[in-house]
């Protein structure tokens, strides 16, 4: 799915989820929201298994917003209307191109399912920047303590329960899929690490050679992946 699209619909949910819990200034309108829809009805059109990210994104952010007593009815129709679309789309895809017929014709992936959820976690960075970041979060856990990770685990858990729909479609359904077909989970990795590391006032003294460093890193890994 276009990750460029995937980054914006991303960021206006990590705006909403900020402000959900008070930590952002700014004005929250029906624009976000409104932007939010556009964005999740392209992304549920433009590939299937953005129907699964957006499912999870959902479940999660509605969780949040009952918690919170924030935004929950727009939220609900926003997620609501791209179901809807979605449900439309496809059905039109099985009754005109016979989409449920054509599941397994291309694109089956070979190796085990744990190889596919490992090597999507790992082409976020790479294995040698993996390990920076790892050094990094232990590195500032010693000034932040466990209330990042608290603060910014919901990000964690709509990765966690794509990977439970993505191993159920595997094992029951359709094993046409690939690695690629679920970058979008990387950007909530990518929100979830840069807000870990930014938490922590004395830490961010320490923040400009981490990010080069692992800028560094990046570089060489595609050079040499």
């Amino acid at each position: 799915m276009p990750l460029s699209l995937t980054s914006i619909f991303c960021t206006l949910l990590y705006l909403i989820f900020e402000s959900m819990h008070d930590r952002l200034n700014s004005r929250i309108n029906s624009w976000y929201f409104l932007s939010i829809l556009l964005c999740g009805v392209a992304l549920v059109l433009t590939h299937y298994y953005a129907y699964v990210f957006v499912f999870c994104v959902g479940i999660v952010f509605l969780i949040q917003s009952i918690f919170t007593h924030k935004f929950f009815r727009p939220l609900f129709i926003c997620f609501g209307l791209m179901g809807l679309a979605g449900i439309v789309w496809i059905s039109i895809h099985h009754l005109y191109g016979g989409f449920l017929y054509r599941m397994d014709a291309a694109w089956v992936f070979e190796s085990s399912l744990w190889w596919l959820l490992f090597s999507t976690i790992l082409s976020c960075f790479g294995k040698f920047t993996w390990i920076l970041i790892a050094c990094s979060l232990l590195f500032a856990f010693r000034y932040s303590g466990f209330a990042p990770y608290r603060q910014y685990a919901p990000f964690l858990y709509i990765v966690g329960l794509e990977f439970i729909i993505i191993s159920l479609i595997f094992f029951n359904l359709s094993q046409t899929m690939d690695k690629r077909f679920f970058i979008e989970i990387c950007i909530l990795i990518y929100f979830f690490i840069a807000n870990v590391l930014l938490y922590s006032q004395a830490f961010l003294r320490y923040l400009k050679p981490i990010v080069l460093a692992i800028a560094l890193t990046l570089t060489a890994h595609s050079f040499f992946y």
